[in-house]
């Protein structure tokens, strides 16, 4: 499986209107700048409303995934009146992928940003993420990425990561 998520390919073979890195919004309210005079480091507000795609639905999807998606697919779908054929088979064309590979990559890159820039357990990120247990996060990450979320996070994190951001 590819891991660059914005490589994802709508109806008909046409770039995907909606692939998760162009709808994918960071979890964080604050980043860390530096004062130009002092050194010192402040923390500025981010930009955490969801990218606005012009439907509803969707937008309420996309805010919905980036607080963790709980409940999978069918609560989602059941909240908002729709049944869940109908959305997987929107959700195929506008993005190319079913709903539950939408999720998986949208957790995938929630559980990312979490781990390169957080300090969180990772029973906390797989909770924050949508995988909802360590025992699943384990395992994507293991069949994704083909190492654990700790070797992952070994792999991402550079130098000054940790607390670049605030959630």
């Amino acid at each position: 499986m590819d891991n660059d998520f914005s490589r994802q390919e709508g109806a008909a073979g046409r770039e995907a209107q909606f692939a998760v890195d162009k709808v994918y919004r960071m979890p964080f309210r604050e980043r860390r700048v530096f004062d130009e005079q002092t050194g010192r480091p402040r923390y500025v507000p981010l930009e955490t409303e969801p990218v606005a795609t012009g439907v509803a639905l969707v937008d309420g999807w996309l805010r919905w995934l980036g607080a963790g998606a709980e409940g999978g697919v069918e609560a989602f779908c059941k909240a908002n009146g729709v049944r869940r054929e109908d959305w997987d088979g929107l959700v195929r064309v506008l993005s190319g992928v079913s709903c539950q590979e939408f999720m998986t990559l949208y957790a995938l890159r929630l559980a990312d940003d979490l781990l390169r820039f957080t300090r969180m357990r990772v029973a906390e990120v797989a909770r924050r993420s949508g995988f909802g247990s360590e025992r699943n996060v384990y395992r994507v990450f293991l069949s994704r990425y083909g190492m654990t979320p700790r070797e992952r996070r070994l792999q991402l994190q550079q130098p000054g990561d940790a607390g670049r951001y605030k959630p």
